[in-house]
């Protein structure tokens, strides 16, 4: 079957051609046989440019099984082809063979790509020599990669700051970082955002210098970049959790673009103990106030990361008050939060917010509010909880009824509660054919 593909390469009609090249790429690694190898690379120097196309994108299909010394060579004369299309193809062929391909030769060629007319080479190019940094970081390919971002065109400046972002995950070193940090000066936009992601996937406890350039970015004249700041400082969490750091967040919460104000709320809700602070905890409250839901809802789960032991009236109020806000999303959202706070402090205001929540005619805030008791434990095991998850028992949907039985198991009742509780709700305990309820007939 073979032979007879590598004679249709040579068949008079194109479409012919097209379809012998198509089957032996679709053959994959089971085509990677010398025969197979020797006429792609031959079929790349035919004048046909259709045909040059073909045989490099069956290469690519073979992958890592074709990689030869010829076929670098023909890769290599063909990031110079007249078609802009087949250089296109080549650097992508490249990619797909992987880091077998990363010569001196293959590098050095790749970076000249960076600078052709077409976008399409450009990118194919930049992409090539990302993936191949992300496999096999050396200083070689870190080397090129962070010369190439001086690169006059800005899509590939934006994929390079991609690449040293991700291998930053693995391989934290002086020169990436840098590189990260300087692009944070770009004239462009996207790529100071991508800067800002790159920078918050440092395997490493942030530098000062680190900390210093996202503050900046959060003073960006672009929204977008002031967002991925405040991103990157809520996805490195306590490492940045330095009273700097809060401080520059608390100073950017008044910001006119709603999703940087929800980003920092987002944000402070990360930085663990020290972020815990009466500072910190009042402008979450007063975020609380603002007339966009996205900043109220992620207040609402920061100010239950944040609060701790130091629970007061005026975020339970807060909180409570949040519970019969006018978007679903914030209410649920407030509900998780007492719940996450009753498993630190379980108070009186916080039981009460949360039996409260239990009528509401939200399903989700009632579902939400009986597993935030489940969370308490035995905290919990009060009469007047436990007749709330009873009633809840009653529910029209399931998995409100679910998360009350759920939460009963792990509330310790007391016998005498235990008692009381099957007294007051006996007639509806024997009667009913629920399986939750038989469910919780066996619990009691």
């Amino acid at each position: 079957m073979i032979d007879a593909l590598i004679n249709g390469m040579r068949d008079t009609n194109p479409s012919v051609r097209s379809k012998a090249f198509e089957a032996l790429g679709n053959m994959g690694g089971k085509a990677a046989v010398n025969e197979v190898i020797n006429a792609l690379v031959n079929a790349m120097r035919d004048k046909n440019s259709d045909d040059r196309l073909k045989a490099c994108e069956a290469l690519g299909k073979i992958g890592e099984e074709a990689a030869t010394n010829e076929l670098i060579d023909a890769l290599i004369n063909a990031m110079r082809d007249q078609s802009s299309d087949v250089r296109s193809k080549a650097c992508g062929t490249l990619r797909n063979i992987g880091e077998k391909v990363a010569t001196d030769e293959i590098i050095e060629a790749l970076i000249k790509a960076m600078t052709d007319e077409d976008w399409r080479v450009r990118w194919d190019a930049c992409a090539t020599l990302a993936d191949m940094g992300e496999k096999t970081a050396t200083n070689q390919i870190i080397d090129a990669l962070i010369d190439a971002m001086e690169n006059q065109y800005s899509d590939v400046r934006r994929k390079i700051c991609e690449a040293l972002g991700n291998m930053g995950e693995k391989t934290t070193t002086k020169k990436v970082m840098d590189a990260l940090i300087n692009a944070m000066g770009d004239q462009d936009w996207e790529v100071r955002c991508i800067a800002c992601r790159g920078l918050s996937k440092l395997n490493e406890k942030a530098s000062t210098k680190v900390i210093d350039a996202l503050i900046n970015g959060m003073r960006d004249k672009n929204s977008y970049v002031q967002r991925s700041a405040c991103k990157a400082f809520s996805e490195m969490g306590e490492k940045v959790a330095t009273k700097k750091v809060i401080i520059a967040l608390i100073n950017t919460i008044g910001d006119k673009d709603y999703d940087v104000r929800s980003q920092v709320c987002e944000a402070l809700g990360k930085m663990g103990e020290q972020g815990a602070t009466d500072e910190v905890i009042s402008v979450l409250l007063n975020a609380m106030q603002d007339s966009v839901y996205s900043v109220r809802l992620n207040a609402c789960e920061a100010l239950g990361e944040v609060a701790g032991e130091a629970v007061t009236s005026g975020v339970v109020n807060a909180l409570s008050n949040a519970i019969r806000d006018e978007k679903y999303e914030v209410r649920w959202k407030a509900c998780k939060a007492l719940g996450k706070l009753g498993e630190k402090t379980a108070t009186r205001d916080v039981m009460d917010a949360l039996i409260s929540a239990i009528e509401n005619e939200d399903s989700t805030v009632r579902w939400r509010a009986c597993a935030g008791f489940g969370n308490m434990g035995e905290k919990a095991a009060t009469k007047e909880v436990i007749r709330a998850l009873m009633h809840a028992m009653q529910d029209e949907h399931y998995f409100v009824r679910w998360s009350a039985c759920e939460a009963l198991e792990h509330i310790q009742m007391k016998p005498k509660i235990q008692q009381s509780i099957f007294n007051d709700f006996q007639e509806y305990i024997i009667h009913s054919t629920s399986p939750i309820s038989s469910d919780l007939i066996k619990y009691l």
